[in-house]
């Protein structure tokens, strides 16, 4: 059972890293499924996709700066979240509540039947 959730979380992080690539081919009109399969066949790690260019390349030398901070931050906090709801037995979310009755409210009907007399000028 343990190996079982290992490989299932093991899963999980590896469709989060290429959540992003496969996102900015789609943004781009790209098929990401030839892309991810170029990219995981490749030996080089610094091959990347230019999507400017529309080319494969060494993104270093091509000047193309990978932001690793965020990617690294996002895939902490998915982590740490994803730990937490599997290590803890219970789930606490927010229940909506139900709105009132309208019977139950006062809108000021009647108010609004005397500030219109009050309104209307005299001798009309």
């Amino acid at each position: 059972m343990q190996l079982q959730e290992e490989n299932a979380g093991v899963d999980v992080a590896r469709k989060a890293l290429i959540a992003p690539l496969q996102q900015l081919c789609v943004n781009s009109g790209l098929e990401p499924a030839v892309v991810t399969r170029v990219l995981r066949d490749e030996k080089n790690q610094r091959t990347g996709y230019d999507l400017v260019k529309g080319e494969f390349c060494d993104m270093v030398k091509a000047g193309v700066i990978d932001p690793t901070k965020v990617l690294r931050v996002g895939l902490e906090n998915a982590v740490s979240v994803a730990t937490l709801l599997l290590t803890s037995d219970t789930l606490v979310s927010v229940v909506p509540q139900k709105e009132e009755d309208e019977e139950e409210h006062s809108h000021g009907d009647e108010d609004a039947e005397t500030s219109s007399e009050e309104s209307t000028p005299a001798g009309a």
